[in-house]
């Protein structure tokens, strides 16, 4: 079931051209759903994130936070992993490349309450990576290590 009771209302700075709007996403049973009063929507919004019992800081420690304060520290987070690869990536390389990978949600494709879907940041990063080729550490790499030959892949860790 979804439910929507949050607003449309245009919040700043979330509408400036040089900004990305998120929404938050949390969990109904199995599914993802759009978050209730505390989200906005809108054609201003770019992607949506999780935004449920998110660990942060708080007054004497870490708790659990809720909110799209949450959800857009997800999304900085996924777009400061693309920084680290390459400080030069533009920021609208950086919007097409989150909206490209993310998961779809809601209305087939774009909506006002998903934006392009829920981050995916590990296809944000594959899809970054394609025919890229990283440099090696600088530090030993111990044998049996996930650091390949200078080619992103994958590993499950045993």
């Amino acid at each position: 079931m979804e439910y929507i009771s949050g607003t449309p209302k245009i919040f700043y700075p979330g509408v400036y051209e040089n900004t990305l709007a998120v929404s938050a996403v949390g969990r109904e049973g199995a599914s993802m759903v759009f978050a209730s009063s505390y989200s906005n929507y809108g054609s201003w919004i770019d992607i949506s994130a999780p935004d449920t019992a998110i660990m942060s800081t708080i007054p004497g420690g870490y708790g659990g936070k809720t909110g799209t304060s949450m959800a857009c520290s997800i999304v900085s987070g996924a777009v400061a992993l693309l920084f680290s690869m390459d400080q030069t990536i533009s920021f609208d390389d950086v919007k097409t490349l989150l909206s490209d990978s993310a998961t779809d949600f809601g209305e087939a494709g774009y909506d006002e309450k998903y934006g392009h879907g829920v981050i995916n940041v590990k296809a944000l990063i594959d899809n970054y990576l394609v025919d890229k080729e990283l440099p090696m550490p600088t530090a030993a790499v111990p044998d049996g290590s996930v650091v390949g030959a200078g080619y992103y892949e994958l590993k499950e860790l045993s």
